[in-house]
């Protein structure tokens, strides 16, 4: 538990959802124990929470919590500038040979912002 005490708030977050996914992929006699320490763990994290000025109840399961995976490519501005004249009315094709950049890379930032 003492090495608990010196995690922060997204660690503490993201052992918690590994420690539930255990849980639902090795049901056995150990599970008691684990979920012992899904409890300790949710306390502690809701402590800090509230010492933090954070919401109490754990966060929604974070989806890359490591940073892993291929980075962006292209700059922020460059999805702004896609937005923008999606906005405008220009088609998907227009846009990518404005940018410079691919049809696909354009239709999959218009779709991420809903905007399809």
């Amino acid at each position: 538990m003492h090495r608990l005490l010196a995690m922060n708030t997204t660690d503490l977050a993201e052992l918690y959802w590994l420690l539930q996914m255990y849980q639902r992929t090795y049901e056995s006699p150990a599970a008691e124990d684990t979920i012992c320490l899904l409890n300790q763990i949710q306390t502690l994290y809701e402590e800090q929470a509230s010492a933090t000025n954070h919401p109490s109840s754990l966060p929604p399961k974070l989806h890359n919590p490591r940073g892993a995976g291929r980075k962006k490519h292209y700059p922020e501005r460059i999805t702004e500038q896609i937005l923008n004249l999606h906005a405008v009315g220009d088609s998907i094709r227009a846009i990518a040979s404005k940018i410079p950049c691919s049809v696909g890379h354009v239709h999959k930032i218009i779709h991420e912002h809903d905007l399809l």
